[in-house]
């Protein structure tokens, strides 16, 4: 294995390695997760007809891991590696014919070079069968940010009754959050004599061993493949992942950020490129974003107006690193308050609650100083500057189509929109919040005069 290319093999640990898989390849199965790989696998339950769902389960565990395990710090540009996944599948026919797909969707979730290999030998599975007496009409993604919690009260004020709602949940240090925020949600939906068997939040955990790399932006594959193989189980076609326009799209704030610091987890052309997959394996679940045209601001307002309490929207968690709890004066802090989800964030509970906002952050932005060199300074400063120098420049839908693909289902020019306006949230809020007199802006304001 060279500096530049890392090689694992993804196996059920009881075949052996392929013709392929020489010496230079790492050996990764569920035995690298920490909790108990019956567990978060869960191979029960999925019957012959939805094996393909479970096979895209084991294939984005085994991304998650190759992604963790991979240090960007030892490749020539401290960034982009080149990443070669031997996956086992129990139908390999079917994803075969999709590796070329596959890599594509990867290169641009992580910024990585991939190349996916699939093949067989699994030696059995379990099938159980489905014995729910109330199966969902529809399954949701709940991480317990703003944009889920949102989503989930909106659903909950208007749950009809025939609908079920399974949320999907990851349980991270923000698990008690999570919970408080759910039982809070429960409370919105009429007529609660069988809320039990309306909502119900499922946790599925998925914690990688060994050295593991800072980065993990191929996570959100794992939880979207996860909603998949639960909808999957249940006969659902309904897979929602709510994520405001903003970071869904989530432009670049400067031409360095495209591959380092910008995310597309959620962007239109992952979900069309993730329904393109399912439909050619002969799947029938889709997968939908229903607040792409939402600023955080307008989702945080439709949270509020279906009834939920601001106390509850201010537990929710944003950050960028939300399983770094931090601890300063005897209370837990879990938004760092500086990293780009936090900021917006911030501005969506700006725009909502007309500046109030006492979630508590581990950083203020005017405490942030852009004159400060040390290694720790540059990193707690680098959103807000990136985010300053945005706001301040031209945006165009020009920005958008030199930076990602668009499914043809959602032109650059539909989004353009959701992006003015959340640029116009940001903007208030960095006016309110940090005035042009304050240390952080002073290097921006010398620097524009020049």
């Amino acid at each position: 294995m060279s500096r530049r290319e890392f090689r694992y093999h993804f196996t059920d640990m009881n075949t052996a390695f392929p013709p392929h898989a020489d010496d230079s390849w790492i050996r990764l199965s569920d035995r690298d997760f920490r909790n108990d790989p019956t567990r978060q696998a869960d191979e029960s339950g999925v019957d012959d007809e939805h094996i393909w769902a479970q096979d895209f389960w084991r294939i984005a565990r085994a991304v998650y891991l190759a992604d963790r395990r991979s240090a960007r710090d030892s490749t020539d540009d401290n960034w982009t590696r080149t990443i070669r996944l031997s996956v086992q599948v129990y139908e390999p026919c079917r994803w075969k014919a999709q590796s070329d797909r596959l890599e594509s969707l990867l290169e641009l979730l992580t910024g990585d070079r991939w190349e996916i290999l699939i093949h067989g030998g699994i030696t059995s599975i379990s099938i159980t069968p489905n014995l729910v007496d109330h199966p969902p009409t529809s399954v949701v993604l709940f991480s317990g940010g703003l944009d889920s919690t949102a989503y989930a009260a909106y659903r909950a004020a208007r749950l009809g009754d025939s609908e079920r709602i399974r949320f999907v949940a990851f349980d991270t240090t923000v698990k008690k959050p999570q919970q408080s925020i759910f039982t809070s949600l429960t409370h919105l939906v009429p007529r609660q004599r069988s809320l039990r068997e309306r909502m119900v939040l499922a946790p599925t955990r998925l914690l990688p061993t060994g050295n593991l790399d800072s980065t993990n932006r191929s996570r959100s594959l794992t939880y979207i493949a996860a909603a998949i193989r639960t909808a999957a189980r249940e006969n659902v076609s309904d897979v929602v992942v709510p994520e405001n326009g903003q970071l869904a799209i989530n432009p670049p704030l400067t031409p360095g950020r495209r591959a380092a610091c910008s995310t597309r987890s959620v962007h239109p052309w992952i979900i069309g490129t993730v329904n393109r997959l399912i439909a050619d394996v002969g799947g029938s679940v889709r997968v939908r974003n229903p607040l792409l045209s939402a600023t955080k601001g307008e989702v945080c307002r439709c949270a509020l107006d279906s009834g939920l309490a601001p106390e509850t929207l201010l537990q929710t968690v944003s950050c960028g690193r939300p399983t770094t709890a931090r601890w300063d004066s005897g209370r837990t802090y879990f938004n760092c308050g500086i990293c780009f989800p936090c900021l917006v964030r911030r501005s969506g509970l700006h725009a909502a609650l007309g500046g109030y906002d006492d979630s508590g952050y581990a950083h203020t932005l005017s405490s942030i100083d852009l004159t400060d060199m040390s290694e720790q300074g540059r990193k707690n400063a680098s959103h807000l500057r990136d985010l300053i120098r945005w706001i301040d420049a031209p945006f165009t839908v020009d920005d958008l189509l030199a930076d990602t693909p668009y499914p043809p289902t959602t032109s650059p020019q539909s989004v353009m929109p959701v992006l003015e306006r959340g640029r116009g949230e940001l903007g208030t809020m960095l006016t309110d919040l940090v005035p042009d007199l304050y240390p952080v802006r002073r290097p921006l304001l010398e620097l524009h005069r020049r």
